[in-house]
């Protein structure tokens, strides 16, 4: 028998929980821990980081008991700041541990700017390419001009179909055309985003099976979309551990109507993660204050 961590208390509340369950393989575990300045929000031994380390180092604990192959890759402001490949946590355990208890938030660049989930976000959703939700669409019109129109777009699929539309001319044609310059735009804004470049950096060096823990904010949701669908590529498991910016900022709940109406769309960005095939997101917040966000909403018949 081993253990496993019940993460849904963990998230709850900085402890990890313990509950047993039948070990049947190893799980490769990479860790990508978000240190950007956004990060850096919130009082100061409860920030964003802060909380989301004590998770990250309790799950690296888990992997070292359980003899759980482990890696480690850790984002700033200006791309990645620590990669340790997978290896046995005999070998990477240390490493991974005290590199988490060293991180501090990074200075913010002039890149694009930050806005929670409940606004817009990621410069504007990287001006708006159709919401940026999902670059895919279910229509059959002219699927032989792109086959691939109903599964996930990658920016080589959007670079592929502007080439197949260049020497074409019908109406459908023009009606594609601009739809995908804009998505490049937009890819190639978020190919270029820390966390996405983090996670293709890994999935990639790692060449195999693995199971992603993804710890961050909700202050970039598009690349975090596009990240999360990067990261579940190939069948592969993701749990992303989501702080939510209304719980951690100074006087985030000093209107209370306004910060439950903030939380309700935070946790309809965070189901909308955990409705993905092979992913599992979690809030990770200061109970107290959810606790009075979740009794605004219940004193006016809300429900989040």
């Amino acid at each position: 028998m081993g253990t496993e961590i019940d993460w849904k208390a963990t998230a709850r509340h900085a402890t990890p929980y313990v509950r047993e369950y039948e070990a049947e393989t190893d799980r490769r575990t990479l860790l990508v821990v978000d240190h950007r300045a956004a990060l850096a929000t919130g009082p100061r031994a409860n920030t964003k980081l802060e909380m989301l380390r004590g998770v990250a180092v309790a799950i690296a604990g888990a992997a070292r008991r359980l003899n759980d192959p482990l890696g480690l890759i850790t984002v700033g402001d200006d791309g990645i700041t620590n990669h340790l490949e997978l290896a046995s946590p005999a070998v990477n355990y240390g490493s991974v541990r005290r590199r988490l208890l060293a991180l501090e938030p990074t200075a913010a660049t002039d890149a694009s700017p930050t806005t929670a989930v409940s606004g817009r976000t990621d410069s504007e959703a990287a001006d708006n390419p159709s919401d940026s939700r999902s670059l895919s669409t279910t229509s059959n019109a002219g699927a032989s001009h792109a086959p691939f129109l109903q599964r996930h777009t990658t920016p080589s699929d959007i670079q592929r179909v502007l080439s197949d539309l260049e020497g074409a001319d019908d109406a459908f044609t023009r009606t594609l055309r601009p739809f995908y310059a804009d998505r490049q735009v937009y890819r190639e804004r978020i190919a270029e985003a820390p966390l996405y470049e983090a996670i293709q950096r890994g999935v990639t060096s790692a060449q195999g099976s693995l199971w992603t823990v993804i710890c961050t904010d909700d202050s970039q949701p598009a690349e975090l979309r596009e990240t999360v669908a990067l990261a579940n590529r190939g069948g592969n498991e993701v749990m992303v551990l989501l702080a939510p910016s209304v719980l951690y900022e100074p006087g985030g709940l000093a209107d209370i109507e306004q910060a439950y109406d903030r939380y309700v769309a935070f946790e309809e960005f965070r189901r909308e993660l955990a409705r993905m095939d092979g992913v599992t997101a979690l809030e990770v917040g200061p109970a107290d204050r959810l606790s009075a966000v979740l009794e605004a909403g219940r004193s006016r018949g809300g429900r989040a």
